[in-house]
């Protein structure tokens, strides 16, 4: 997702107009905007539902057809697939797997017959999907980075506009923090860094609802557990339920 909305918003000036044109881009929005909107309007879970069923028969149908290759590796494929992906946030869901690796198949694969804008925009979002796993490091425990960022967004409120944006920076920090029974933080911190790094998610998911927010506090727990035998990269590719970003 953007950091914030306006005229760059390729969801708002790419993606939109292709799901009005068409129908398996405009079912998976659906199906995404019921999702983020059921915390709100619980009528609308079973919507949500639905259009995800109706969107993968789609993307199956696709598949089985003869025309294959061009009805898959097409924008309106790549398109799902990435809105999709953003649903796999909100709902929390262990799918994310799949549609990351179908993701990066078409974007490898080349598409034909597409803007420039379109492809910038749906090129920069599948990259940052993929890279974000490989941002973590190795997992090695730096005190001092870590009281460096908690001093460098401790003045941004959670609930700012962008500040959604911070997820996986937040999770990444928590999960190197470690418990807090061993971490008491620099210069007399009033809380340990893994309690400031797991407020600021509860914060961003009380303002966001974001289901892999709550999925990805559960994992920090495993995480606990296991970072001192093999670091908690190589672990979270183990256990990770949701996607959190």
């Amino acid at each position: 997702m953007v950091v914030v909305d306006g005229e760059h918003n390729g969801y708002r000036t790419v993606i939109l107009p292709l799901a009005v044109t068409d129908a398996l881009v405009q079912t998976a929005v659906s199906s995404t905007a019921a999702s983020h909107l059921w915390r709100h309007d619980p009528e609308l879970r079973d919507k949500a539902e639905s259009e995800r069923i109706k969107v993968i028969q789609m993307l199956k149908s696709a598949a089985s057809s003869h025309q294959c290759s061009q009805r898959v590796f097409s924008v309106s494929t790549w398109a799902t697939l990435l809105v999709l992906l953003v649903g796999e946030m909100i709902t929390g869901r262990d799918d994310y797997r799949y549609l990351v690796r179908m993701i990066g198949l078409v974007r490898a694969s080349g598409v034909d017959d597409i803007g420039s804008e379109t492809r910038g925009f749906l090129e920069t979002q599948t990259d940052t999907n993929h890279r974000t796993p490989y941002t973590c490091g190795r997992g090695r425990r730096d005190t001092i980075a870590l009281e460096q960022l908690r001093r460098l967004v401790n003045p941004i409120p959670p609930d700012v506009c962008g500040g959604h944006s911070l997820v996986w920076v937040y999770f990444i920090a928590a999960a190197e923090s470690g418990n807090d029974d061993d971490d008491e933080g620099e210069a007399g911190a009033e809380e340990g860094n893994r309690a400031f790094f797991t407020s600021r998610l509860r914060h961003i998911y009380a303002a966001t609802g974001a289901r892999n927010i709550p999925m990805g506090l559960a994992m920090l727990d495993k995480l606990s557990h296991t970072r001192h035998v093999t670091g908690w990269p190589d672990a979270l590719s183990m256990i990770a339920s949701s996607f959190v970003m």
